[in-house]
């Protein structure tokens, strides 16, 4: 991984947490007629979306190829009401809110979590290149004195904690869209 794909993840969730708010037109009350402007910003919004989308998915596919891990969660994000797993049309105004706000909690997370799983990967290869940096460095020394980095149970660490700040953020937003929205 490089600092480019850093960037990459970030540009897509600074995107995602700027889609313009569209609950007041999509959960709008019966009667309610679209004006012109109304169905100009579902459109640039629901574009926006689905770029975001297959950006998010070509970036998995080529950078964590095979990753089920990923592939699985992007599937399963959706917008649209449902009951049982079907797909229903319907004017409950709170359920077409939770639909959408988890739609929207499943893709940021998604993101998130791919942006920790980068970071680590870019700290990795940092760390390694400065081992090698340092090994030829110092070429008549023995190298049983020279640290090399992180072990195994300090790399463990910092993924366990990744995927603790992944799933607490995920928590927040969570009881903020169930609880606030």
């Amino acid at each position: 991984m490089r600092q480019k794909d850093l960037e990459i993840i970030n540009t897509l969730l600074e995107r995602t947490e700027s889609l313009p708010d569209i609950l007041h037109i999509r959960a709008a009350e019966i009667g309610y007629q679209e004006t012109e402007d109304d169905k100009r910003l579902l459109l640039e919004v629901y574009q926006e979306l689905d770029d975001i989308l297959k950006e998010l998915a070509a970036f998995i596919n080529v950078k964590f190829s095979g990753r089920q891990d990923f592939m699985k969660p992007w599937n399963e994000i959706d917008f649209d009401t449902k009951i049982g797993g079907l797909k229903i049309i319907t004017t409950d105004r709170e359920h077409i809110k939770r639909a959408w706000n988890k739609g929207l909690f499943d893709l940021q997370s998604l993101i998130k979590s791919v942006r920790n799983e980068v970071v680590l990967l870019i700290d990795e290869r940092n760390e390694s290149k400065t081992e090698k940096e340092s090994i030829q460095q110092v070429p008549n020394r023995s190298l049983t004195n020279i640290s090399i980095g992180k072990t195994g149970p300090g790399i463990i660490k910092e993924v366990l904690i990744g995927l603790f700040v992944t799933i607490l953020g995920g928590i927040v937003i969570w009881v903020l869209t169930e609880y606030v929205f």
